[in-house]
């Protein structure tokens, strides 16, 4: 039984392994944890409810989906970056290329480097697995929106499912330890 599953399991393994390195295109997927500071201006009105003339410190969340034209290792950028997304709590930029490079090493993203780029709700730079955004509001309000954040990897279907498989075999190992 036990050599079944083994079996099963390297079957399984140089399938999804030979399935990986056969696609043009590779779609990594990182997510964003930081903090999201606003600057409310002074009140209009007295009496005009807060918040007024603070900083409010909030949650700053969110995806960056990239998909590069290639499944090695290496630095990409233009026409190698398929699509650019990034989605968050605060605004979103999505391209159908990378303003600058994104760093691929040992099948991962290790740096997504940028000027500043000018989105539609603010302006988004990356530098190494930072994020930073900033948006000056209206005159009226002369106030700020500004974000900085840390992306970290996340794991691809195929290795969530090698984990998955790599658990099960080491619970069978330990059942059979274990014995009757």
């Amino acid at each position: 039984m036990i050599q079944s599953i083994r079996l099963a399991l390297t079957v399984l393994s140089l399938t999804l392994a030979a399935a990986g390195s056969a696609r043009a295109d590779t779609t990594y997927l990182l997510t964003l944890q930081g903090t999201d500071q606003r600057y409310y201006p002074p009140c209009r009105l007295i009496g005009q409810p807060p918040p007024c003339d603070e900083t409010v410190d909030l949650d700053w969340r969110g995806t960056l989906d990239v998909v590069i034209d290639s499944s090695a290792d290496g630095v990409f950028s233009d026409a190698d970056v398929l699509s650019f997304d990034f989605h968050t709590n605060v605004g979103s930029l999505v391209l159908p290329f990378v303003p600058g490079s994104v760093t691929v090493s040992g099948g991962r993203i290790t740096s997504v480097d940028t000027a500043t780029f000018p989105g539609d709700d603010g302006d988004y730079t990356f530098i190494g697995l930072r994020a930073w955004y900033d948006r000056d509001f209206d005159t009226a309000h002369l106030g700020a929106d500004f974000a900085s954040g840390q992306l970290t990897a996340v794991p691809e279907p195929a290795a969530w499912l090698m984990m998955a498989l790599a658990g099960m075999a080491a619970l069978a190992a330990r059942s059979r330890r274990a014995g009757p």
